[in-house]
């Protein structure tokens, strides 16, 4: 399951080749807030010249690829969409997500496509359940900044929680895959994107979004089990395999903790 989402602006193609190198486990070559207006019909030129050197690059590395279309609405969407058709791409990530309708429409464009829904406005949330459930829906995704300007808070913090805990129930009710975390906009705070990648962790989320290579490193490790949670599943595993409630290390384990050592070895490839 992949854990790192790496933007590349579709504008800037010397970094499309550091982007699949990068070791995050996919790409997503970004057509909207990494690009001015003027510039929106260069960045869908670029990603179309450019797109079959990615992709080769891409494909051997195992890395997928994906599309950040600009929001419904706009006057770049449907062009965007074109666009996006004519490529072999793995995904499509849509913005500021709000009508069911519009995603069941772009499922239908192209039904090879995984939908990624950046959820970043009340609208969207209000119709979260819709969305959840829509076709091809792969994975939602916290949109931090721009959720917070929609809402009027003034930090992504702790005013967000309410919504961190609203996208994980409706990604585990639609059974989706475990949601993505927004961005960490501090570059240059290795803790302050450490705290974010625990926070991530400890709500729920499966993956994070990611806007330098730097940061792939510490929000990969960071959402994958410790090496001591990985000893501790695996003794509980050994102990506690029949799934009758026994002591380990003198303390009970039943049959939820058994399953959470469980997910916990999964999570880290030993199972």
């Amino acid at each position: 399951m992949l854990r790192t989402y790496l933007f590349a602006p579709a504008t800037r193609p010397e970094r499309f080749d550091k982007a699949a190198h990068a070791g995050a486990g996919a790409v997503i070559v970004d057509l909207e807030d990494a690009v001015e207006p003027a510039r929106k019909s260069d960045a869908r030129a670029s990603l179309s010249r450019e797109f079959p050197a990615l992709a080769l690059t891409a494909r051997s590395r195992g890395v997928q690829l994906l599309v950040r279309i600009n929001s419904h609405g706009t006057p770049w969407y449907d062009a965007d969409l074109e666009a996006c058709a004519k490529l072999e791409l793995d995904g499509v990530v849509i913005p500021k997500a709000e009508q069911a309708g519009e995603i069941a429409r772009i499922a239908s464009i192209e039904p090879r496509w995984s939908l990624h829904l950046l959820m970043e406005t009340a609208a969207g949330f209000a119709h979260l359940d819709a969305l959840a459930h829509s076709p091809n829906v792969k994975r939602l995704m916290l949109g931090t900044v721009d959720l917070a300007l929609d809402i009027g808070a003034n930090d992504i913090g702790e005013p967000l929680h309410y919504y961190r805990t609203q996208i994980l129930l409706h990604t585990r009710l639609a059974g989706l895959l475990p949601a993505v975390d927004g961005v960490c906009t501090n570059l240059d705070d290795d803790a302050a994107l450490d705290d974010e990648v625990r926070r991530a962790r400890a709500f729920g989320f499966g993956a994070k979004l990611c806007v330098h290579p730097k940061q792939i490193a510490a929000v990969g490790a960071g959402l994958g089990p410790s090496p001591q949670e990985v000893k501790w599943a695996t003794r509980v595993c050994e102990v506690a395999s029949s799934g009758a409630a026994v002591a380990v290390d003198g303390k009970l384990v039943d049959a939820p903790v058994l399953a959470q050592a469980r997910r916990i070895l999964e999570a880290a490839d030993h199972v």
